[in-house]
């Protein structure tokens, strides 16, 4: 039966370091699929640091030492910055420690025993409590999941450093005292298991409170980014159509002048004077040639741009199919965003499919009450079943993971509606968005 109960403490252990990692890839991203591996692996060395009857050390050493150790860990492992990893290992601990410690606080007071028993007697009873603790921890880590859905952890500035830092560090002396008080072999244990429980909960409700704190932080940091981004992408969108406005002018020029041009070369070969022509033909073929552009729809902002995305297609082998039904005067940079990061995505991952394959439709309609939009690109399989809520695969996901992100927020933003189906080898977005003003922005 020890046996079992040994089994059951090792099974424990396990558990608390694979949570971490399962809330730390809530925040962080690996930095390949190698160092997953490895990270798991590691549990190994872990799992000695934390259990007791490998190496006998006080609870509150051996959690020291394994924090360390996951540090370096998450160093190897994770990217992101060392604040970022150290504040994940601090707080995870903090509310480790704490809520364990309520459990068996709680657990002794109802069966009248003392709580260093309680902990050092491997038991059924100790056993339940295990089970119990983690499979309750797993609920709350869920939760922290839901309520926690992205991977770009904030980088914080020097004061919001400081006053996380502060609160942090007040908890985790208070957690590392109750652990220590707890170790106490005292007669008065009664007294000692009411100061700790009241410090566990003070620390659980801080911790909580930081929880919320950093999730401001990020919505804020989030938000400035995002306004950042949307600045700039209207910003090389305004260059890039002003470009290609003046090259369809100067195609337009070319095409007025090479009429007039005709016109004259007609009466000079009637007159026979054919030498004329030839010389001037020779001297035609040194002008610059223009690309032609395509005619999409009538609204001529978003002409210019698809005539962009098309000379981008083409460059990269895509089939880019086109079908617009939108007014002439609607013109609004924040729709345009969502069409350029919408193309943006699409082509991205066209490129990595076979050059046969490669192929991207849109479809943009206009009725009464708003704009739909449909984009469809090819996949040789399935982007959801791996990724269901998008989230970049890229290494530097604070610069590049913001694609889909900026669609959601702008859909967000003005009440529409976003939908991603995958259907015979074509992943859709579907958009729905009602009527914007151009000066929403």
């Amino acid at each position: 039966m020890q046996i079992f109960y040994e089994f059951i403490e090792i099974i424990g252990c396990l558990l608390s370091y694979f949570y971490l990692l399962f809330v730390a890839n809530i925040f962080l991203i690996y930095r390949s699929k190698a160092k997953k591996i490895i990270s798991i692996l590691l549990c190994s060395i872990y799992l000695p640091m934390t259990y007791d009857f490998i190496i006998p050390l006080n609870n509150t050493i051996s959690s020291l030492l394994a924090m360390v150790f996951l540090f370096m860990v998450f160093l190897l492992c994770f990217v992101g910055s060392a604040s970022a990893k150290a504040i994940i290992i601090v707080v995870y601990n903090i509310f480790s420690i704490c809520f364990s410690n309520i459990i068996y606080l709680i657990a002794s007071n109802i069966m009248n025993m003392p709580i260093t028993t309680l902990i050092s007697t491997r038991n059924i009873t100790r056993c339940c409590i295990i089970i119990f603790l983690y499979l309750f921890e797993f609920l709350i880590i869920l939760l922290v999941k839901k309520t926690y859905f992205h991977k770009n952890f904030t980088t914080y500035d020097i004061s919001e450093f400081i006053t996380l830092f502060i609160f942090i560090l007040f908890d985790f002396i208070f957690a590392l005292l109750s652990y220590f008080l707890i170790d106490l072999k005292s007669h008065n244990y009664r007294i000692i298991e009411f100061v700790c429980l009241i410090m566990c909960i003070f620390c659980l409700i801080s911790t909580f409170l930081v929880l919320y704190l950093i999730k401001l932080l990020q919505k804020r940091h989030e938000q400035e980014f995002f306004n950042m981004a949307l600045d700039i992408q209207i910003s090389n969108m305004k260059s890039s159509s002003a470009i290609l406005e003046s090259k369809i002018n100067e195609m337009r020029k070319f095409k007025h002048d090479i009429n007039s041009q005709l016109l004259i070369y007609k009466t000079l070969l009637t007159e026979g004077k054919t030498n004329v022509v030839i010389d001037d033909i020779s001297n035609l073929l040194n002008l610059p040639i223009f690309t032609n552009t395509v005619v999409f729809c009538s609204n001529s902002v978003l002409n210019s741009f698809l005539n962009i995305k098309n000379d981008s297609a083409y460059k990269n082998d895509i089939n880019f199919q086109c079908r617009i039904f939108l007014d002439t005067e609607y013109d609004n940079p924040l729709f345009m965003i969502v069409i350029s990061n919408l193309i943006d995505n699409a082509f991205e991952h066209e490129i990595t499919e076979p050059l046969n394959l490669r192929k991207v439709s849109l479809s943009i309609v206009q009725n009464s009450s708003g704009i739909n939009i449909i984009i469809g690109n090819y996949i040789s399989q399935s982007v959801l079943s791996d990724n269901p809520k998008l989230h970049s695969t890229k290494v530097n996901s604070v610069d590049h993971g913001f694609g889909i992100q900026n669609v959601k927020s702008i859909v967000q933003k003005f009440d529409g509606l976003i939908e991603f189906v995958e259907e015979n080898n074509i992943f859709y977005v579907q958009i729905f968005l009602p009527l914007i003003d151009s000066d929403s922005h």
